[in-house]
């Protein structure tokens, strides 16, 4: 079972605590700390790019593969089609079909790749900026639609 992350805010001080709930957080207090062997549920690992706990997310709800960059190399507009292409080297992948990948999978994606002669449809709502909209996506400029680390993208539908 993986941790979750609950965020809890105080009602009118603006406070905000996090707090853990799964396996590592059921342990009783006073117990030892027991060493857990690399790459279980509970390791704790950085979150690259990440901002309090919201990572950029890629929601497929296609049939089709949608290439994505996981660390994007220079500064360019967030919700906008980029100039160059600028994916460092080895960091793209893909979400495949049904997949999402992002907050819950503790990974921070950058951009989206929309093949030449190819339409995504879909969406995106991003949380710091409010900004949220339908989308339709085709190959402009260097192809790549880069999103800001607080937003969550979903691509309902490839033409």
């Amino acid at each position: 079972m993986r941790a979750r992350r609950l965020f809890v805010t105080a009602a009118g001080t603006g406070i905000m605590a996090l707090a853990i709930a799964g396996p590592a957080a059921a342990q009783p207090a006073g117990a030892a700390s027991q060493a857990r062997p690399a790459g279980t549920a509970e390791e704790v690992r950085p979150m690259d790019g990440c901002t309090f706990f919201w990572c950029g997310t890629v929601g497929n709800g296609t049939k089709t593969r949608v290439k994505i960059c996981e660390s994007w190399g220079k500064d360019g507009a967030n919700q906008a089609y980029q100039k160059k292409a600028a994916c460092k080297s080895g960091r793209t992948s893909y979400v495949k079909p049904g997949q999402t990948r992002g907050t819950d999978t503790d990974e921070d994606l950058d951009a989206l790749y929309v093949p030449k002669g190819k339409t995504f449809k879909g969406s995106y709502v991003c949380t710091f900026g409010g900004s949220k909209g339908k989308m339709t996506w085709t190959h402009k400029k260097s192809g790549w639609w880069k999103f800001g680390t607080d937003c969550e993208v979903l691509v309902r539908s490839v033409s």
